[in-house]
Order: structure tokens, then C-alpha cells, then sequence
């Protein structure tokens, strides 16, 4: 009787962790819907996520100005970072506002540079995901890309760090930054300086159609 019980239990447990874990999984990909659609109506309309309005020629060459202040800022705050600058294939910079109200949404904009040949590729990010807490962040994201690979896999596919979850992973040096299974180091930055880690589980990029004409 009492291993009835006892197995009784368990299924009930195990029926409502399954049921928690579908329902939890229904939420971050309408989340990250969400977040991404909210993206792409801030870009459409022409605003940099300053919020003002903004020419493709003025979006990117704010872009542009942005990339050029963070890699100087990660340089001097992340020690080894400007040699794997130095010997990275290529780059990608990203400047995004993270808005936490119970359900944070992030949506940003960036460049990714092949350093070869200097083709420059504006792109997209947005972010959806569950959160307890309030406020707004004013963040910064680095990509240094080891090889071509990799540099053109994140360019021409995009990337979708909930559908890759398996590829953030890996260790970061001394403790700063991730390094992706790819090899790929990623920093973030906020405004206080360099993050201890950075966090892009839920966070898509793809390339803006409108800056890349």
C-alpha cells in the first residue's frame, strides 16, 4: 500500500514537472517572439535604439561610432581581449537596452566586420525571457570570431542563442567574457564596465535588411 502511495506520488510529480517544464518553454519562445518582432518595428521605422529617428546613413554611422567607443572600452578593461582582437578572423559589435518589468525584452543593433576584405554587415538582436526584477540596462556585446567559419556562419544564418543553447557553453579567460564551442569569445559591457559574464540564452541576431541596402 504504501509503495503504491509512494509511486503515486511520483507520477503526480513527475506529470506536473512536465507540465511546468512545456509550460515554461511555450513562455520563452513567445517571450523571444515577442522581443524579436518589438526589434524589428523599432529598426523599421528608422530609430536607433536612442529612439530617434534616423536616416540609414545616420543609423549606421552611429553604428559605426558606437562599435569603434566599445571595442576601445573592452580593450582597456579586458586583459588579452585586443589579442584576440588582433588575431580574430573578424568582429561584431552590439549596442542594445535591456528593459526588465517582470518579462525583460532587449532589442539592439550592431556591425559585424570581416577584417580581411572590411565588408561591414549591420545587423539586428532582440532578446524575450521571464524575469523577476525592474529597471532598464544600457549594454554592449563583443564577438571576436577565431575564423572565417564561424565569422560567416553568425553573419549569413544569423543566430539564435535559445535554438543553439548547446553552443553557449565553454569557458571564459580568467573568469571575464564566454568562449563558444565554436571558439567564438563574447564580452559584454554595461555602464558601469565589463561584466563579469555575459548572458545570451534567448538572444537572436540577424542581419538588418534596411541598413545593408
Amino acid at each position: 500500500m504504501k509503495i503504491r502511495f509512494a509511486l503515486t506520488i511520483i507520477l503526480f510529480l513527475f506529470v506536473q514537472q512536465s507540465f511546468a517544464d512545456s509550460l515554461w518553454d511555450k513562455t520563452k519562445d513567445a517571450t523571444r517572439s515577442t522581443a524579436r518582432t518589438l526589434g524589428n518595428v523599432v529598426e523599421t521605422t528608422g530609430e536607433t535604439i536612442t529612439g530617434d529617428k534616423k536616416t540609414p546613413e545616420q543609423a549606421r554611422a552611429e553604428i559605426d561610432q558606437m562599435e569603434k567607443s566599445t571595442l576601445a572600452k573592452l580593450f582597456k578593461e579586458a586583459k588579452g581581449s585586443k589579442a584576440l582582437y588582433d588575431n580574430s578572423f573578424g568582429y561584431a559589435v552590439f549596442d542594445s537596452r535591456r528593459m526588465s518589468f517582470m518579462l525583460t525584452t532587449e532589442f539592439g543593433a550592431g556591425v559585424a566586420v570581416d577584417k580581411h576584405n572590411g565588408q561591414r554587415t549591420y545587423m539586428k538582436m532582440a532578446t524575450g525571457g521571464l524575469n523577476i526584477g525592474y529597471g532598464v540596462q544600457f549594454l554592449q556585446f563583443v564577438f571576436l570570431f577565431p575564423d572565417k567559419q564561424s565569422f560567416n556562419q553568425f553573419v549569413t544564418d544569423g543566430w539564435d542563442a535559445g535554438a543553439n543553447a548547446g553552443a553557449v557553453a565553454g569557458k571564459g579567460a580568467e573568469g571575464v567574457g564566454i568562449e563558444l564551442t565554436n571558439g567564438t569569445r563574447v564580452y559584454e559591457l554595461n555602464e558601469k564596465g565589463l561584466s563579469l559574464s555575459a548572458t545570451l540564452t534567448g538572444t537572436t541576431y540577424w542581419k538588418d535588411d534596411e541598413l545593408n541596402k
